[in-house]
């Protein structure tokens, strides 16, 4: 079986999808299909999970005029499939190499950090 990664990104073009897509993300909001032991592997590149996300763009914008058809904020989550993470057992949710994990962190990091130039907050 072949590792895959996961790289997607959304579009947020309202402040309610802003403000939606934190508290989903930070499990502020109900998540029925979320391991929230999981969560403390999460990164986030802008702000901090106690961040109110729909201000910190806001400021980030500063007072200036918004069109209609605006993308507000640009979503982005990386991951890999289970195969990478658990490789002698991909189907043990929950459960992953700490060593595979680091390294992978390490790896897409760099890449993002590459690729995406980070607003200064």
């Amino acid at each position: 079986m072949t590792a895959y990664t996961v790289l997607r990104f959304t579009k947020l073009k309202s402040w309610g999808a802003v403000g939606g897509a934190g508290s989903h993300n930070t499990r502020l909001r109900s998540t029925p299909n979320a391991d929230l032991e999981a969560m403390a592997n999460n990164r986030f590149l802008a702000g901090s999970p106690s961040d109110d996300l729909t201000a910190l763009c806001q400021a980030r914008l500063g007072g200036q005029k918004i069109r209609r058809n605006a993308v507000y904020a640009v979503e982005g989550v990386i991951s890999a499939s289970p195969v990478y993470f658990r490789p002698d057992n991909p189907e043990q949710y929950g459960h992953y190499d700490p060593a595979r994990l680091e390294s992978w962190l390490d790896a897409s990091m760099a890449w993002l950090q590459k690729k995406i130039r980070r607003p200064p907050y």
